[in-house]
């Protein structure tokens, strides 16, 4: 089934806009309660890091950007400038950033319409895959 067929209503996913129809009609009548259903969206794995200067970057590993002259980049955000590719090797000259250091990019983020999945480190073997993809 499509992701793109699911949705989701209740805190569920359902493999068909049909299936979370039949699961809101059930809960409105037991409650009298209306239920949201929403497409689903996959989540989209996330590593905030920090600058020496303060600065927090959102680096989306496995989403590659594009290989440019001098490599492949992933995809990152930012407050200013938001989208754009930056490498992977930023990983190794910057520091990881704490829930409160990130909070507010995040919120950013979700409020474009990503649902993350934050992560602390690169799975390696995952990212090479997206390469090569």
């Amino acid at each position: 089934m499509n992701t793109q067929d699911k949705h989701v209503c209740d805190g569920r996913v359902f493999d068909s806009l049909d299936a979370a129809r039949v699961r809101a009609n059930q809960i409105y009548a037991k409650t009298g309660n209306i239920v949201a259903i929403e497409p689903y969206k996959e989540k989209t794995a996330v590593i905030f890091r920090k600058f020496h200067g303060g600065d927090i970057i959102a680096l989306f590993p496995y989403e590659i950007w594009g290989n440019h002259g001098n490599g492949i980049t992933v995809a990152s955000y930012e407050h200013v400038g938001q989208h754009g590719g930056a490498s992977i090797g930023l990983v190794n000259t910057t520091k990881p950033a704490k829930p409160g250091e990130y909070a507010e990019l995040a919120r950013e983020l979700e409020s474009r319409g990503y649902k993350l999945e934050i992560k602390q480190r690169v799975n390696y073997a995952k990212y090479r895959a997206a390469v090569a993809a």
